[in-house]
């Protein structure tokens, strides 16, 4: 069952793709520096902090919006967009009775180099038991697209990450990435101060592990 589940929630990102953008993942961008600490902290920290600080410039940021549907998957989005390009993109994915999700791909102007997930999906819980079950998940990449560190929870319970699911990731980041900048003005929204709390999330909204746009295989 879990293997069906997975292979329809690869099913349902693939449409979405098509509707969107594909093609190879991002390399060789050198991202900005956004305040990261220093070389010698953890990965995960370290992108955490770049990402903390793109959020806290928000307010500044010029945001573009978009929707995606494919059978019952609905995908919006929004982007956030400086002079120097996408600085990071918030994801809401809902799969009806499947789950949902939002998403967060954070770029800082270069290639993706972190993305969060929070949501609840219909997945098997590490103890066995399948069901609906709250989904976390945090992973950090190189420039190069490679993840370098990454944090998994389905139901409270840590999950190793599924070896697919970083290539989706990143596929659907620069897919979402495209699609913003080739957005017609008038998809332009003011600056958003406001941030999307995970708790005001109606069952709406991932990459996996696993979301929308480009194929999302990361379900096997």
């Amino acid at each position: 069952m879990r293997h069906l589940r997975r292979l329809r929630r690869a099913a349902i990102l693939t449409g979405l793709a098509v509707l969107g953008c594909s093609g190879p993942a991002p390399t060789g961008r050198a991202p900005d520096s956004t305040g990261a600490p220093g070389p010698g902290a953890p990965p995960m920290a370290r992108a955490e902090a770049r990402a903390a600080a793109l959020e806290a410039r928000r307010a500044t940021l010029v945001a573009r919006e978009g929707k995606l549907a494919h059978g019952d998957a609905v995908a919006s989005y929004r982007a956030f967009i400086s002079a120097g390009g996408v600085e990071f993109i918030e994801e809401r994915l809902d799969q009806g009775d499947h789950g949902w999700s939002l998403n967060r791909y954070y770029f800082g102007g270069g290639p993706l180099f972190f993305y969060r997930e929070t949501g609840e999906r219909m997945e098997d819980h590490p103890d066995g038991a399948s069901g609906r079950h709250e989904v976390a998940l945090a992973v950090a990449f190189d420039a190069a697209g490679d993840p370098i560190a990454s944090r998994q929870e389905i139901g409270g319970e840590s999950v190793p990450l599924e070896s697919r699911a970083a290539p989706a990731i990143v596929r659907r980041a620069e897919g979402l990435r495209r699609l913003a900048e080739a957005a017609p003005p008038d998809t332009a929204v003011p600056p958003d101060p406001a941030a999307l709390p995970d708790t005001a999330v109606p069952p709406d909204t991932a990459v996996p592990p696993d979301t929308a746009v480009p194929p999302d295989p990361r379900q096997p």
